[in-house]
């Protein structure tokens, strides 16, 4: 009896763990209205769904038909998709700005819509001034970079110029060592034509082919060793 009441009561907090991570999993997959506002501020609702000033969004109750992991499908459509976003922030910010001074324009006197126009100005003085910050920054880090880049290639020139020289010098090191070896070559083959002759003096055996003369000896006694 210990036992069954143990076991059923494990299944009961089972059941409660299993339906709770259920309905975590549901308001994960859900449309949050509240963050689709703070993220898109001045958005509207419409008969369930959000105007973001370039179309409909729908929002509570549908679930979102994206799973997780397949958002990320294809980075060229994430870069598309980042383009078109700015490129719809750009008209919605003028949308926005017009629709606010048609309604300061409509709700007070000319005084209250000149006041409203010098703070809004002065706000996009100082946005202006910050994306001249900005710019200057990333103006400043290209430079930076164009100065690595040329310390660079500056720096693999000269490797591959010191490479290109070690490369030439063990190339003539080579020939150097080859011509060594053929003088070689040529001197044993003298000696042995000289040994030759001395066992057979009859013999008029011609020099060795390539042969001129041997080395310290003068050209009137070449091929003549008595």
């Amino acid at each position: 009896m210990v036992n069954s009441s143990t076991r059923s009561e494990d299944d009961s907090e089972d059941d409660v763990l299993s339906s709770k991570e259920a309905e975590e999993e549901e308001e994960d997959d859900d449309y949050d209205l509240d963050d689709v506002e703070e993220k898109a501020p001045g958005t509207n609702r419409r008969g369930g769904c959000v105007d973001d000033g370039n179309g409909f969004h729908n929002y509570g109750g549908h679930k979102n038909t994206r799973r997780r992991g397949e958002s990320n499908a294809a980075a060229g459509e994430d870069g598309e998709e980042d383009g078109n976003k700015h490129a719809r922030r750009r008209p919605c910010a003028m949308q926005q700005l017009q629709r606010a001074l048609a309604a300061a324009e409509a709700g007070g006197g000319q005084q209250q819509l000149r006041q409203w126009m010098q703070r809004r100005a002065l706000e996009l003085e100082k946005q202006k001034l910050a994306y001249e910050v900005r710019e200057y920054a990333l103006e400043k880090q290209r430079h930076k970079w164009e100065q690595f880049k040329a310390t660079k290639e500056w720096d693999m020139e000269h490797e591959r110029l010191r490479i290109e020289r070690r490369r030439v010098d063990g190339q003539r090191m080579l020939l150097v060592l080859k011509q060594k070896e053929f003088d070689l070559d040529l001197a044993e083959a003298y000696n042995n034509y000289s040994s030759s002759v001395d066992h057979h003096p009859g013999a008029q055996t011609p020099p060795p082919a390539g042969f001129q003369q041997q080395p310290g000896s003068s050209p009137s006694t070449t091929g003549h060793p008595n």
